[in-house]
This record gives structure tokens, C-alpha cells and sequence, in this order.
């Protein structure tokens, strides 16, 4: 059971699951993660976006972490794995905790 989602909004949720499965495999369609998040592809190009947006805010960077390639979301050869998980890790956090304060 993942009790973390009942503290989150649906954006952050999708968030999260995205981040999921992009790790995971390192490189997926935007048709598949807009079928299996149960939204658009569309609004999976948005939550990209902001994902890149976050990222770069979390390590003060200007790299590009998700890349859209060929048809498909793909992870930056230039960065290491390690580091999209702990960003994975801190982003599940940070949005746990601003719900938990939430009144």
C-alpha cells in the first residue's frame, strides 16, 4: 500500500509516478506514460517540463534531465542515475511534507 499518496494532490501523485517509470526504464513514449498515468500526452510534455524545471532547481543547474527524443522521454546520458533518484527521493519528501503542514 502506498500511503505517501493519500498525503499528496493528483499532480504531485502523476509527478511522482512519471519520475517512476522514466527512471526505471530510462526511456519511454509519451503514449505509454499518458496510458498508464490515465491523462494526455499533453499534460505528460507539461509535467516534463516542470520536472526539468525542479530538477534544475534542486542541483542550481541548467541541464536539460529529461530529454525528449525520437518520439520519446528519455533520462540525460550526461547525468548519472544516481542522481535522478535522489532527486526522486527528495521531490516524494519535500511534497509529503508541504501537505503535511497543509492545514
Amino acid at each position: 500500500m502506498d500511503l505517501w499518496r493519500s498525503f499528496l494532490s493528483s499532480k504531485q501523485v502523476r509527478k511522482i509516478r512519471l519520475l517512476e517509470q522514466i527512471i526505471s526504464k530510462s526511456a519511454v513514449s509519451p503514449d505509454d506514460l499518458a496510458t498508464n498515468l490515465a491523462t494526455t500526452n499533453r499534460l505528460i510534455k507539461d509535467l516534463i517540463e516542470e520536472l526539468n524545471l525542479e530538477q534544475q532547481q534542486f542541483y542550481n543547474s541548467s541541464q536539460k534531465y529529461y530529454l525528449f527524443e525520437n518520439r520519446m522521454i528519455k533520462l540525460s546520458k550526461q547525468v548519472r542515475v544516481r542522481t535522478y533518484v535522489e532527486f526522486y527521493l527528495h521531490l516524494k519528501s519535500q511534497y509529503v511534507n508541504q501537505m503535511r503542514c497543509t492545514p
